[in-house]
């Protein structure tokens, strides 16, 4: 068990690599400013297909979990926000579209998930494009289930595979080095429907963009307790 989980964070360690060089390259000829009010105009949209009144919310700490550097923080400023990344630091000192002064309604944390410990039940829990960023799958979706209170909702939008046999030989052949887990629809929503405690309810998936090999979902989960 200990070679395996010396293993998972290994490949963890190399898609944090992977990323910090990914985010450097994409930005590097964007205009900042541009970049981050087109990225405020997606989450208004992803958000417009969650079928939720976000009014309900209103006043509530919530919770934006693998947020990266414009993550949907910037776009809930209406929010008081617990936002964690393990490359928040170096976000904040290398990119140009990030800092933490911009946001002072986001308390930030800088470390992996696995090592955040919540500091309240939050109603509202967003993981977008992160679950399969993360050193370990089950003790994060343990983790977020345990930090949403009853009745609350987690909003997850992640790559799925769009054919098993593909995904099969992602997992043996890694062809995704931002990506240490492989996942399709049925693999996301087992991971949250199943975990002990809690009775995880799928409230909507819905298909953001379809490619070739993967397509891009928002996934809904309303936790009921048992």
């Amino acid at each position: 068990m200990k070679i395996a989980d010396e293993a998972k964070k290994l490949k963890w360690q190399l898609a944090q690599t992977a990323e910090r060089k990914w985010w450097k390259r994409y930005l590097k000829s964007k205009d900042p400013h541009a970049y981050l009010d087109w990225k405020k105009s997606y989450w208004e949209n992803l958000l417009s297909h969650t079928g939720l009144d976000f009014d309900q919310f209103s006043g509530e700490r919530v919770l934006d979990v693998g947020c990266g550097p414009a993550g949907i923080f910037i776009h809930l400023k209406a929010f008081q926000i617990d936002a964690v990344d393990p490359l928040l630091d170096y976000y904040n000192t290398h990119l140009e579209p990030f800092s933490y002064e911009f946001y002072p309604y986001v308390r930030f944390t800088s470390q992996p998930f696995e090592a955040f410990i919540p500091p309240q039940k939050y109603k509202l829990i967003f993981c977008l494009n992160a679950i399969n960023h993360f050193i370990s799958l089950e003790k994060s979706a343990f983790k977020m289930i345990n930090a949403l209170a009853d009745n609350g909702y987690l909003i997850i939008s992640n790559d799925t595979h769009n054919y098993k046999l593909i995904k099969l030989l992602f997992r043996l052949f890694p062809g995704d080095i931002l990506h240490p887990h492989q996942m399709d629809q049925s693999d996301c929503c087992t991971l949250f429907m199943s975990q002990p405690g809690a009775k995880m309810n799928l409230v909507r998936s819905h298909l953001i963009k379809t490619g070739t090999l993967f397509a891009h979902r928002l996934i809904v989960f309303q936790k009921t307790a048992i």
